[in-house]
């Protein structure tokens, strides 16, 4: 790992990940779109990652906001315990609100990783931890499982893997400008990973 991160190669074997479908909908089992898509990585790299998404926790501490869940300490339920407390709370104090929730459809596969290395960069991530990531990134080779086969291995154009340490702190690096310009506006935003949360009183 020393090794990688002064700039030598991902070792071979380690490049490889295995998408496993995942129906959404049991309903829905015809719809190629109704499939959550992860990215079963080598526990090697994903040990590597969590010991590193650790190590930068006080580095992260520095942008993530109150309004990010899934990152840091605060979790899912503390954004969805929030959310019920404001709304109890306006009813209580006959406050008008509105709001709204949106789901990034196929959030994770559409990311840009040009864009999140360039976030990362400029918002002062170790630069050998950052370059080990974005090494492995795009020398990754997907193999999808289908019905027990293995597919040939192909490069994505675009996404990061749902199963890797380090994505749900570039998502919630990317949305960081859209919360801090929904907080100017007046407004409560939420995120949790490629979930928002957004109201107004």
């Amino acid at each position: 790992y020393n090794l990688i991160e002064q700039g030598a190669a991902w070792p071979d074997a380690m490049k490889h990940a295995r998408a496993a479908y995942l129906a959404k909908d049991p309903g829905k089992a015809d719809d190629p779109l109704a499939y959550r898509v992860l990215l079963i990585l080598s526990t090697f790299y994903r040990k590597y990652m969590t010991l590193r998404n650790q190590c930068m926790q006080p580095w992260m501490d520095d942008w993530i906001l109150p309004e990010m869940f899934a990152v840091g300490s605060n979790g899912a339920e503390d954004a969805w315990y929030e959310f019920a407390a404001d709304i109890e709370n306006w009813d209580l104090t006959e406050t008008e609100y509105a709001g709204g929730t949106v789901d990034i459809a196929k959030c994770f596969d559409q990311i840009i990783r040009a864009l999140i290395y360039d976030f990362a960069g400029a918002a002062g991530m170790a630069v050998h931890v950052l370059d080990a990531s974005r090494r492995f990134q795009e020398g990754l080779v997907v193999h999808n499982t289908i019905a027990g086969g293995v597919g040939t291995g192909f490069k994505r154009r675009c996404g990061i893997p749902q199963g890797c340490p380090f994505s749900m702190m570039f998502t919630a690096l990317l949305m960081r400008p859209w919360v801090l310009i929904a907080r100017s506006k007046g407004a409560n935003p939420r995120i949790v990973a490629d979930d928002i949360l957004l109201l107004v009183h």
